[in-house]
């Protein structure tokens, strides 16, 4: 009896982490491929304010700031909410403020979601762009997110993030980085052809304001909430793959963990917003539970499938199935550690090996979120990393 436990618990973790990385993504693919290209919409530009959440963002407010006045949109307006700033923000902002972009600072700091809470509110356009200040737009970025809202079904537009390695001598953290974005951009381009997709990147997502809902206070996840809240109202979140926000990969490893450590307790925090999913609508439900609910499982299925693989394989070593499956367990780990110290190598095997640090990276951030969710240990304001 115990050892059917152990065993289901092996390979239960397997299939789990099949569904959620592999399967899932091919159905949805698989789905999509067979729905006609939507045709390109004809719209009447809408007048569009650009919130831009800047907290100590000397370093790049100006380059973010000649960016967004270069996007090629007719009627922008460019709102930077830069409450908490304590360095050069405001003054570099405000130095723009002839060329019509506008600043709201207030002294306290209370995370970007209050700061986005009071740039909406002040906002005069039909639609609503939300960026981060290091998000470097293509010209024609918000032009493709106004496209999309053509019917009146779509309530809110997430663009496509890309992470960009900082030089050619980069490591090869940031490329793994980048390779992660290029598969995360793909399921949600998958879902948003089916219907709608149930995640939004906070770099680049615009919204209709008459149905914007402010975050809640403690909220740390604005993205994901603000996914939520338009799919509660019964609209549709869309992905358009060419509005493209530019931002460069993590500093190093130490300032990933900490981000994605951050997020990963955020997630846990936000479960208490299911309630908010529709569920007379099951491919909402189902996407969800695949793509964002599994994602925080995922560090549990891989931990208690290795051990229990490797408990088998000790109590039964005549057993093949139960030596290949902790053998290939061993293989994923020992290639984590491999790629840890490889990151600036070259070469297939030095690649796949970076992207097993990358994951097994990504899922100890998770499970320590996790932890930092039970303790309480949510904030809406944390440490800044360094750009």
């Amino acid at each position: 009896m115990a050892r059917n436990v152990v065993e289901a618990v092996a390979y239960g973790g397997v299939a789990i982490m099949l569904y959620h990385y592999a399967i899932y993504p091919l159905i949805v693919w698989g789905m999509s491929r067979f729905l006609p290209s939507p045709a390109a919409p004809n719209r009447h530009p809408a007048r569009v304010t650009l919130v831009i959440a800047a907290f100590n963002e000397e370093k790049v407010i100006e380059e973010k700031l000649k960016n967004s006045l270069a996007i090629d949109y007719p009627d922008l307006e460019i709102l930077v909410a830069a409450d908490g700033s304590s360095d050069d923000t405001v003054d570099i902002a405000g130095s723009y403020a002839e060329q019509g972009v506008k600043v709201l600072f207030e002294p306290e700091r209370r995370g970007k979601a209050s700061a986005l809470n009071r740039a909406v509110i002040q906002a005069t356009g039909e639609i609503i762009v939300l960026s981060d200040a290091n998000a470097m737009y293509a010209p024609h970025a918000i032009r493709s997110l106004v496209a999309e809202f053509s019917t009146f079904n779509v309530g809110a537009v997430s663009g496509i993030k890309v992470v960009r390695s900082r030089s050619q001598g980069d490591s090869g953290f940031g490329r793994s980085e980048g390779f992660y974005w290029k598969y995360e951009n793909a399921i949600r381009r998958a879902e948003s052809r089916i219907g709608t997709t149930v995640a939004a990147v906070g770099e680049i997502v615009a919204i209709r304001k008459d149905i914007f809902r402010p975050f809640p206070a403690g909220i740390v996840n604005d993205d994901a909430y603000l996914a939520l809240t338009v799919l509660s109202q019964g609209f549709d979140v869309r992905f358009a793959p060419a509005a493209i926000a530019e931002e460069l990969s993590s500093i190093n490893e130490k300032d990933e963990y900490v981000r994605r450590r951050r997020i990963a307790a955020g997630r846990w925090a936000q479960l208490r917003y299911v309630k908010l999913l529709p569920f007379r609508r099951p491919f909402v439900i189902a996407a969800f539970f695949s793509h964002k609910v599994l994602r925080l499982v995922m560090p549990f299925a891989l931990l208690l499938s290795a051990i229990s693989s490797v408990l088998l394989a000790t109590l039964e070593p005549e057993s093949t199935q139960y030596l290949l499956l902790s053998g290939a367990y061993a293989l994923l780990f020992g290639a984590a550690l491999y790629g840890m110290y490889q990151q600036n190598r070259r070469g297939i095997v030095q690649r796949l090996s970076r992207i097993c640090f990358f994951l097994i990276s990504m899922n100890v951030s998770l499970a320590f979120g996790f932890l930092d969710w039970i303790r309480g240990n949510v904030s809406p304001v944390w440490k800044k990393a360094a750009r």
